[in-house]
């Protein structure tokens, strides 16, 4: 709620819209205030069984003030008088800790001489100087019983602290937004020149950019990644990984958020569950995809394309089947012809091409590369549909292993070759593999292939709260009820590629790595990790001192070099 005026009308109109729109407010046990009266007498009137508090900050802040219209302003002279006021924590208590009014009407009369005289002392004031100091304090006397001393506070509902008694109270959060507001209404004024501002200004300029930050900022800090704000404790467990969270889509992540905003807060002290997001939510949840086969390799092998050819090709295959909306199936009342896909293709007159899924191949009616039925719609589709093997297999029946330029460059000396009688003026230079300008063989080709391998151990848990879901197969742990011997995992730290600006295409690698989680299952581990033995499985010692005998006998069943 925000107001342009401290005006009585307008307090009564914020507490009026305030316990209307939330009608359990009229249940509540306190409220607190900074003091300004207008404002608590609006809401007393609103909540009339509520009892009413003062900010103790503020009153420590008023406090201040009248001790620096007295002539004490620096922070040292004013120690004596806060303490005495205050209370210093975890060694004396101040006036306003009394219990009751009439402790309070005590603890004011026993430190009027000794706060008097210091006064004086500190102002270097004769006897015939009248203090002013404690007679502030005994002029506020009224409120602090009604407002501030223990026996108040706990009925007004606040929980006892470490010393047994009621927690103080403090209106922090309203005021620290209330510092974010004006920071960002100087800021306007001073790049626009302004020095007012009408409610249209400032609602479009200081508040919905507020806004619009705060929950930009609250979805980083809910994937752990934000500069600026962390999640709470209390709320911990509904914190994302942030690999995950790049994972989804900005419309799962959405829901996840929308999920979340409607708990209250009850719901999160008691730590209730927010469902994540399913996994037909959105079709780019998963990390970037590679291509199950070599097909540069195979396109230079077999096919006779160069190096740059093929790899360039490749490139434009990876785009095609990491783009979320790229590949789309054709709508179709048919239920028995071939599926068929549309591709994009900004070539193509209608922005896509036609793409069938065959038995055994992919056809495509884009025309290119007809000699040979190469295209990368129909390999990005094969891919897709996890037939490229088939594909490839398919194509070279159709095709002769050997170069596309046999007929022009058939037997000719590229050292020689050009105009007769003249001579090249470069050289002939053959296609460069690698570095080093010699073709790699199988046996040099590296165990890790993916930027999830590497050589971290498998570490042997028990289900934690935090495994979600297994990264290998992507089904769901179950949390709600564990069974034996089904309940372990194995955790692995890797690194993730995520995109930048949503551009798949321009994949960047983690710095990081973060845990991910998978089933004790060989297919799973496989899968994912071909180079995985027990050799890499780590079993902390509170782990293995907890596996019963079944779980012993399903790891040796799965895994048949598990020692455990």
């Amino acid at each position: 709620m925000i107001h342009h005026s401290k005006s009585e009308t307008t307090y009564q109109m914020l507490a009026t819209t305030c316990v209307r729109k939330c009608s359990s407010l009229t249940n509540a046990k306190g409220f607190i205030t900074d003091g300004e009266t207008a404002l608590q007498n609006a809401f007393q009137e609103q909540l009339k069984h509520s009892q009413s508090l003062r900010c103790f900050k503020h009153f420590e802040n008023n406090c201040k003030n009248k001790l620096r219209d007295l002539g004490i302003k620096s922070e040292k002279d004013q120690k004596y008088f806060l303490a005495k006021t205050f209370g210093v924590r975890g060694k004396e208590e101040g006036i306003i800790d009394a219990v009751d009014g009439k402790d309070l009407r005590k603890r004011l009369r026993s430190a009027q001489n000794e706060v008097e005289e210091q006064e004086r002392l500190t102002l270097g004031k004769d006897e015939q100087y009248a203090p002013k100091y404690w007679s502030y304090l005994n002029d506020n006397r009224k409120m602090i019983r009604r407002h501030m001393v223990d026996d108040v506070r706990r009925k007004a509902g606040l929980m006892d602290g470490e010393n047994g008694r009621p927690k103080r109270c403090y209106t922090n959060c309203s005021e620290s937004m209330n510092n974010i507001m004006k920071a960002a209404k100087n800021t306007f004024t001073k790049e626009s020149g302004a020095t007012h501002l009408t409610e249209l200004q400032f609602t479009r300029h200081v508040f919905e950019a507020i806004h619009d930050h705060q929950v930009e900022e609250f979805q980083s800090a809910v994937a752990g990644v934000s500069d600026e704000y962390v999640l709470a404790d209390h709320s911990k467990y509904l914190q994302v990984l942030a690999d995950v969270w790049f994972d989804w889509s900005p419309k799962t992540r959405n829901t996840y958020i929308g999920n979340i905003q409607k708990l209250s807060m009850e719901d999160i002290f008691q730590q209730k569950d927010v469902p994540w997001p399913s996994d037909n939510m959105s079709e780019d949840r998963f990390e970037f995809r590679d291509l199950e086969v070599d097909v540069a390799g195979i396109l230079s092998d077999h096919f006779g394309y160069s190096a740059d050819n093929s790899i360039a090709i490749k490139r434009e295959v990876l785009n095609l089947v990491n783009h979320p909306t790229a590949i789309q199936p054709k709508a179709s009342l048919a239920t028995k012809e071939n599926l068929k896909f549309e591709v994009a293709s900004p070539s193509a007159r209608n922005g896509s091409v036609l793409v069938t899924v065959y038995r055994d191949h992919v056809g495509c009616v884009c025309g290119r590369y007809r000699h040979d039925n190469i295209c990368k719609h129909s390999i990005a589709v094969a891919a897709r549909q996890s037939i490229l093997s088939t594909h490839f297999n398919f194509l070279k029946k159709k095709s002769k292993k050997g170069s596309r330029t046999a007929l022009a460059e058939y037997d000719v000396n590229k050292n020689t070759a050009g105009k007769k009688g003249a001579r090249n003026k470069n050289s002939y230079r053959p296609e460069r593999y690698c570095s080093s300008g010699v073709e790699p063989s199988n046996q040099a080709r590296q165990t890790f292939t993916e930027i999830h391998h590497n050589e971290n151990q498998f570490v042997l848990m028990f289900l934690p709260q935090e495994a979600r879901t297994c990264k290998s197969c992507e089904i769901e742990f179950c949390q709600r009820k564990q069974v034996i011997p089904f309940n372990m995992v194995f955790a692995h730290k890797e690194r993730w590629l995520y995109p930048v600006d949503g551009d798949w295409s321009k994949a960047k690698a983690s710095k990081k790595e973060t845990n991910r989680f998978y089933h004790t299952a060989k297919k799973c581990i496989l899968k994912r990790f071909p180079y995985f033995n027990w050799e890499y499985v780590e079993i902390p010692s509170h782990v293995a001192d907890s596996l019963s005998e079944s779980h012993r006998k399903y790891l040796r069943s799965e895994f048949q070099d598990a020692v455990v």
